[in-house]
């Protein structure tokens, strides 16, 4: 659909449609700093180009993510193809928040290398929190929903945030500040180079508490308490379906039901063979004349008369 321009850089690869040279230089600029500081951080050597597409506007940016869009994307990464996608437009490269959705979205394709392996896909809240906290931090916005969540008891426990994040525009922003909040206390908790080795572990294809376990020395759910408990936050009471209550019980059915005069009790289990029994034999005479009816109707269309 466009007219891609294309500048070339260490590693990045920029294409936009509209917007001068100049816009294609700060993109390609911020791109390849954001891959070469991360892959530093976690000790990966980026060798193939990753292509970043610059999308002028909403319209044609949503056109190229399909329907499920979500409305408050402005960028996205694809780790298999090595690709990013962003929505900026030719007047906004300077602004600020673009100097941090190119480089969310590129540790996100720097991770993706990281950990890349046959068995095992880490958490969301992981790859999310990283990226968030290596563009912008841990800020002052993202403290406040933490916070507001623990004082409304309302904070989502990490476990349920290991795959997509909630579609209301609330919880997704919480789902990303509860994300950050988690990969600070991490890095402040168990250090940089614990965090880079739980990654390499990733890397080896080895479980979320295999992984934990061998770089943090605790489980994920042993994470999640402590991270909890710095934050001063309870544990989460479970959400999600939940059995129904149970209904009205026959007369006699109920346990310590009271036997009829003269007769004895059946051992535990009895009562249920016995009524598998029945069964099975209501089913075979049901079978029985079914089968019966239908040789009687077909030698009646022969013309057979029975006996």
């Amino acid at each position: 659909r466009f007219a891609w321009k294309t500048l070339t850089g260490t590693i990045v690869r920029v294409h936009w449609a509209q917007g001068d040279d100049a816009f294609g230089q700060r993109a390609l600029q911020i791109g390849d700093k954001a891959v070469a500081a991360t892959s530093r951080l976690l000790g990966v050597t980026e060798t193939s180009p990753i292509d970043f597409f610059i999308y002028p506007d909403t319209t044609s940016f949503y056109d190229v993510l399909g329907p499920g869009a979500r409305e408050n994307v402005g960028g996205v990464a694809f780790s298999g193809i090595r690709t990013l996608l962003a929505n900026i437009g030719p007047n906004a490269v300077n602004d600020a928040w673009v100097g941090i959705v190119i480089p969310h979205e590129l540790t996100h394709l720097v991770f993706g290398t990281a950990v890349q392996n046959p068995y095992h896909v880490p958490p969301h809240w992981f790859n999310e929190g990283l990226a968030v906290y290596l563009s912008q931090g841990y800020d002052s916005g993202d403290r406040g929903m933490v916070s507001d969540a623990v004082s409304s008891r309302s904070i989502m426990p990490l476990g349920a945030l290991a795959g997509q994040f909630p579609t209301t525009g609330e919880r997704f922003s919480l789902a990303y500040a509860e994300s950050v909040s988690a990969i600070d206390y991490l890095i402040r908790t168990f250090g940089q180079a614990a965090l880079v080795a739980l990654i390499n572990d990733w890397g080896g294809g080895v479980s979320d508490d295999d992984a934990f376990h061998t770089a943090l020395g605790v489980d994920v759910a042993g994470f999640q308490a402590g991270w909890l408990g710095a934050i001063g936050a309870p544990e989460p009471s479970p959400a999600g379906p939940r059995p129904a209550p149970a209904g009205p019980v026959p007369p006699g059915w109920a346990n310590g039901a009271t036997a009829v005069p003269g007769t004895t009790p059946a051992p535990a289990g009895d009562a249920s063979v016995a009524d598998l029994v029945a069964e099975g034999i209501v089913v075979v005479a049901i079978a029985f004349l079914g089968f019966g009816l239908l040789w009687f109707l077909a030698r009646r269309r022969r013309g057979i008369r029975t006996q």
